[in-house]
């Protein structure tokens, strides 16, 4: 469902949109220069209400979470609206059948202990001394009867069975249920009525009964990969493309290049469409990922299990890097006498590798989920170590030299801007303003705890969505710390904002809005 907020204006319903230039796009993760900073623009309002800024329009039934819909983060290219989800569904089965899983989790198994074995667990699980126990010490009791009872190496076979009926106590199944039951394996019904008929004439009690319904998978879980393409003015949709999906899910955000659309799938693949209808131009088989993909001069580098260069026309692989690995971090470009060099951190490292052939140049042991931000020969990274916090280098060919680092402030995933000699980062602990050129605290403030998303910056202001609670505005200057507006907008966790022509486009936890956050709104 979506929603349009409209003015009236000379008694005629006017919709608010307004123009989407070029110089205001953001086609992908992080921004136009992939640094989370937008210099262009309208001019900001100083402050909002607590309810939030205008909403513009918003749309319903599009979750954000590892279940459902992935963490992606809209981009948005020449007045179009760009965002890829993996979603997973259930659907109902025209069929159920018993199967072995279904058959465990009643405690049934291929093969059952002995006779006298049986007789021996099935005292303890009724005697007295279990029906007192629960919690904690059922636990160690169920252990240290197990350790002592079960000598052999036969009877240790059977010490899962044991265990399981010992927790179930007295709502365990009897033995001679459990092989009753085993014997309807594979067995196939297609309503509850016909498994009720089925379960009567082997005479199963109605307790058995429930319990193994329960266990009855009904529904299959499926899994569609989509991407979306709005009206960025208003939430229309334009078109959508949709295929099946893998069953992990992905947060991969698109980018929009030369024409075309880039991306990264559920289905571990990386895929490129047409900005028109959504057609396929190339997908090619990579691996897992949440990588957001970078375009360069031809190429198309991320992390699918190991860094990956595919050409950006065909999608052929250019070079595959085996031992550089990860799947999280997004890469960045580092231009140095003229030769690009990617850079791109994994959970423990930080390497450096030529665009144009691959070559691994150097890799520094320090590293997280975040994606580094390069300015000339120096680089900056928030990891999400304590004790290291925000770390900065000085980048050569033959490697990193460290040149400060700010314990003060960290984070498990977000990713700071710089702007103008400073640094400024919304972590886990705190908000911070940095200098780039020795590490020094300027200036730190608690407008509210990060987690993952990634602020970005509008000329002087630092936006931020804190914790899936709260949508901040801090002023992005070196001068104080000066929280000019927090307001209550939900939006989902992990999930970084995206901003164009003054308009702010954020995933809320089962959907998506767009806010009008201009000084002036313009009416076109």
């Amino acid at each position: 469902m979506k929603s349009i907020i409209y003015l009236l204006i000379l008694g005629l319903l006017v919709p608010i949109t307004t123009s989407l230039g070029e110089d205001s796009d953001w086609p992908q993760w992080r921004g136009p220069q992939r640094d989370g900073w937008i210099k262009g623009g309208p001019k900001l309002a100083e402050s909002f209400p607590r309810s939030g800024p205008p909403q513009l329009w918003s749309i319903d039934d599009i979750p954000a979470s590892r279940e459902d819909g992935g963490y992606s983060s809209p981009v948005i290219s020449k007045g179009r609206l760009y965002l890829f989800l993996s979603r997973s569904f259930d659907v109902e089965l025209k069929e159920y059948t018993i199967d072995d899983k279904v058959l465990r989790k009643v405690g049934w198994v291929a093969k059952f202990p002995s006779a006298s074995l049986i007789e021996k667990i099935e005292k303890a699980r009724t005697g007295s001394e279990r029906r007192s126990l629960s919690g904690r010490e059922l636990r160690l009791w169920v252990n240290s009867w197990i350790e002592k009872e079960f000598q052999s190496k036969e009877d240790r076979k059977f010490r899962g069975f044991a265990s399981n009926r010992f927790w179930d106590g007295n709502s365990a199944i009897d033995i001679e249920t459990l092989k009753k039951l085993g014997s309807l394996k594979g067995k196939t019904f297609s309503s509850d009525k016909e498994l009720e008929a089925l379960l009567d004439a082997q005479g199963i009690s109605r307790s058995a009964q429930r319990k193994l319904k329960d266990g009855v998978r009904t529904s299959s879980q499926r899994y569609e990969d989509v991407v979306l393409c709005l009206n960025a003015h208003t939430g229309d949709q334009i078109w959508k493309r949709t295929w099946p999906g893998g069953s992990s899910y992905t947060s991969s955000t698109l980018i929009i290049q030369d024409g075309k659309c880039f991306g990264l799938s559920s289905s571990q693949e990386a895929f490129c469409l047409d900005l028109k209808k959504g057609d396929d131009v190339w997908r090619t088989k990579v691996g897992n990922s949440h990588s957001s993909p970078l375009v360069h001069d031809g190429k198309v580098v991320f992390f699918a299990d190991n860094l990956v260069c595919l050409n950006s026309t065909s999608g052929d692989i250019v070079w595959r890097l085996k031992e550089v690995k990860g799947r999280e971090g997004s890469p960045v470009l580092w231009t140095h006498n003229g030769e690009d060099h990617v850079i791109i951190a994994s959970k423990k490292e930080i390497y450096c590798v030529t665009l144009e052939k691959g070559e691994l140049l150097w890799k520094e042991k320090t590293g997280g989920m975040s994606t580094p931000s390069v300015v000339g020969d120096q680089l900056v990274f928030l990891t999400d170590d304590k004790n290291k916090g925000l770390t900065s280098f000085k980048l050569t060919k033959t490697g990193a030299e460290k040149l400060w680092f700010q314990p003060d402030i960290y984070d498990r995933g977000a990713s700071v801007v710089v702007k103008e000699g400073y640094i400024y980062g919304v972590g886990e602990n705190q908000s911070a303003c940095v200098k780039l050129s020795d590490g020094s605290i300027v200036w730190k403030g608690r407008p509210g705890r990060g987690n993952i998303s990634s602020p970005i910056i509008v000329k002087d202001k630092l936006i931020s969505v804190i914790g899936g609670k709260a949508l901040t505005v801090l002023k992005a200057t070196p001068e104080k710390y000066e929280l000019l507006n927090k307001s209550r907008v939900r939006g989902a966790r992990c999930v970084s904002p995206s901003i164009s022509g003054g308009k702010l486009y954020i995933r809320l936890q089962n959907g998506l809005s767009c806010f009008d956050l201009r000084a002036k709104p313009e009416i076109d």
